[in-house]
């Protein structure tokens, strides 16, 4: 038992992602958060639990996200009616835009097949919309990467073939990209003048409308330094 854990923490630590790889997700996060782009994220199984938790992180931070995962009945309607490889791309049409971020975390990277057929169709459809609509990509993968890896404009892939290892990582990676963001966010600047926090709906002076001013809170170009 002892050494089951021990192993464990092992193979977490030999399959620690590229912090450059990180970073560049962070950075084209936070470049999307500062120009008003919405950002997306999908997964399947657990990714998909992941992708839930990640978004309700980047909304309390005042990120505008959506994920795809989040509703049964949207879902269940897309797959009744167009089929489970159609279920985020549907979701995407007529609402995802320019330069707007789709990130995708995925154990294998759409690599593989099971009695369903190839997996994660579903993801590489969605991508393959985004590209379409000159929108960005972030995957978050394990094992090689797979067809993720290939498509994605940058991608953080967790070194492991183990999907308890890799799911472990994503969830490691998804709180680390928040701390990053919620550290560097950019600032609401209010027509009056005042500075207020991202997750402030309102200033001081009772208006709601604002614009970001990059580089208050946390300075952005000492993170790009280190890519």
């Amino acid at each position: 038992m002892k050494n089951l854990i021990t192993d464990y923490y092992q193979k977490l630590n030999l399959s620690f992602p590229d912090m450059s790889d990180i970073l560049k997700a962070f950075v084209m996060i936070f470049d999307a958060w500062s120009l008003y782009k919405n950002i997306y994220v999908c997964g399947n199984g657990g990714s998909a639990s992941i992708s839930n938790h990640f978004s309700c992180d980047l909304t309390k931070l005042g990120i505008p996200v959506y994920s795809l995962d989040t509703d049964p009945a949207t879902i269940t309607m897309f797959t009744n009616d167009d089929g489970w490889d159609k279920v985020y791309v549907n979701q995407l049409n007529n609402r995802f835009w320019k330069d707007d971020v789709l990130i995708c975390l995925s154990v294998h990277g759409g690599v593989g097949t099971d009695k369903a057929g190839k997996w994660s169709q579903n993801l590489l459809r969605a991508i393959e919309y985004v590209k379409s609509q000159n929108g960005k990509i972030i995957g978050i993968v394990g094992d090689t990467g797979g067809e993720i890896l290939k498509l994605a404009d940058t991608s953080i892939l967790i070194k492991s073939t183990e999907t308890p290892i890799i799911e472990s990582h994503m969830s490691a990676v998804t709180h680390l990209l928040s701390c990053l963001l919620k550290d560097t966010r950019p600032s609401k600047m209010c027509g009056c003048g005042k500075i207020r926090n991202s997750e402030e709906a309102y200033c001081q002076c009772g208006q709601s409308g604002f614009r970001y001013q990059k580089g208050i809170v946390g300075n952005i170009e000492e993170w790009k330094k280190l890519i």
